[in-house]
């Protein structure tokens, strides 16, 4: 009996505190982000306008209003941001400036961290505070000037105040200042390729009466020193290729392999019959091994492969897929994580047509199709000056043969490695004409801020030319909320 009555009252017990923990864990919720009592992560999206809505519904139900596509130009929704995050000096910027003239005054706000925490954030400007919500979604809040305080409130710790700007650019990333320099070049090249050997810039040329001339150049004064390199007289100076181990290689317009060592004497490589017609360059492939590959066919075949280049000759590594660019194209290498990617874009396909698609290699040597790429080629057909900034993810393309007639020269940029491509139409010109070109040479020099592109020649209305052009970009307005 006793052992009967200690038995209920223990369950008695049990029950009366279960109760009594649901009791106090009714209003209970569970914390998001425990562990962030720092800010881990903050990202912005910008509310849309009534009339980005409209447009939605208006693409919803299939009208298109070409009339208004400069319009819509203009008025661009604001991209979503990430932001920067420094515990040390308690700042928090975004990692990319808005447009140039961006305008907003409330944004959607996501913070990650500890929901036990108390979040407010003081807009500088009008002084309004907004409570960032326990559930930690986006919070939509006042930051009308682009500057607040976020200020991250905890029971038994210090309070953390972060300075939070949301940065623009005063200035137009996207718009150089081109002057027509004094220097002109040394010759009037048909071809020409600008390269870089033992830390000094070289200048390759052709001309139209086939003459073929190496020169130094300095960047700075834009001199040239010519010097007496034994160069083949039918060089393709666009095939031009340095490998790691300081050699360079270059193709003949008849498909043969040329290599020198110092850019004085140079000597033929055995190709085995095989005509080549396009330098791709090192890739490394899965098992570690870096190749020297470029692209051609066999006398005898009409079906174009790439060829790895041997100590002795060539070997064929793999027919090439449809579309692709055999000749012309603008071959874009770029290292990462120990392995060596090449990406290949614009040039002509083996039947004389403009290549509409760009193709990689990467870990290996069969070549697939970039991804994402729109159904028409914003490329030139054939003849653009690709340049690669400081900034290795980024490309600018100058001029160039496309399918309509253009009025003055084309400039385009890629920030992601040459998937997608920006017109830059608002270009400023202190003096001379900045006609429309294709085959020119030139560099870019630096990246961001400081970043200069040189254009140099090319065939403008039908003639070679020897002007050099120097585009910078006019940064007075600097980037506005810095915390420089």
């Amino acid at each position: 009996m006793k052992k009967y009555n200690r038995s209920v009252i223990g369950a008695l017990v049990l029950l009366i505190l279960l109760s009594a923990c649901n009791k106090k864990g009714s209003d209970y919720t569970t914390p998001v982000y425990p562990d962030y009592t720092f800010p881990a992560q903050v990202s912005v999206s910008f509310p849309k306008s009534p009339e980005e809505d409209k447009k939605e519904d208006e693409d919803k139900d299939g009208k298109d209003d070409k009339d208004d596509k400069e319009e819509e130009e203009k008025k661009k929704p604001l991209p979503d941001l990430q932001f920067n995050i420094d515990n040390r000096l308690m700042r928090i910027w975004n990692q990319v400036p808005l447009p140039y003239q961006s305008e907003y005054d409330s944004v959607d706000l996501h913070i990650a961290v500890t929901s036990e925490a108390v979040v407010k954030i003081i807009n500088e400007q009008t002084g309004k505070t907004t409570v960032y919500g326990k559930k930690r979604d986006k919070e939509r809040i006042d930051l009308s000037g682009g500057r607040a305080k976020v200020v991250i409130e905890m029971e038994e710790r210090p309070t953390l105040t972060y300075s939070l700007r949301l940065q623009t650019y005063g200035y137009d990333p996207d718009k150089f200042t081109w002057q027509l320099e004094e220097q002109q070049l040394p010759v009037a090249a048909e071809s020409a390729k600008v390269f870089d050997f033992n830390g000094q810039k070289y200048w390759l040329a052709s001309t139209q009466e086939g003459e073929v001339s190496l020169w130094r150049f300095d960047t700075l004064t834009l001199n040239f020193d010519r010097l007496p390199s034994e160069l083949p007289s039918d060089i393709d100076t666009r095939s031009l290729y340095t490998d790691k181990a300081g050699t360079v290689w270059a193709l003949t317009k008849g498909g043969l392999l040329m290599y020198s060592k110092d850019l004085l004497s140079w000597t033929s490589h055995e190709t085995d019959g095989v005509v080549l017609t396009q330098m791709v360059g090192e890739a490394t492939v899965m098992s570690g091994e870096n190749l020297l590959l470029a692209t051609g066919h066999a006398a005898d075949e009409p079906h174009y492969c790439t060829y790895k280049i041997t100590a002795d000759g060539v070997e064929n590594v793999g027919q090439v897929p449809e579309g692709f660019p055999v000749t012309g194209g603008y071959v874009y290498t770029y290292s990462e994580a120990g392995t060596t990617s090449t990406s290949i874009m614009s040039g002509l396909m083996a039947d004389g047509q403009p290549a509409s698609k760009s193709y990689f290699l990467s870990g290996s040597t069969l070549w697939g199709l970039i991804p994402y790429q729109k159904e028409e080629s914003p490329l030139p057909q054939q003849g653009g000056l690709f340049m690669q900034t400081a900034n290795k993810t980024e490309l600018f393309v100058v001029g160039g043969v496309y399918a309509e007639p253009q009025s003055g020269t084309i400039i385009k940029r890629s920030v992601d490695r040459g998937i997608n491509w920006s017109l830059l139409p608002n270009q400023a010109v202190t003096n001379g004409t900045f006609d429309a070109r294709h085959s020119a040479s030139g560099m870019a020099l630096g990246s961001g801020d400081l970043l200069r592109l040189i254009v140099m020649g090319g065939i403008v209305n039908g003639q070679a030319g020897r002007d050099i052009w120097v585009g910078q970009l006019d940064t007075t307005g600097g980037i506005i909320n810095s915390f420089e």
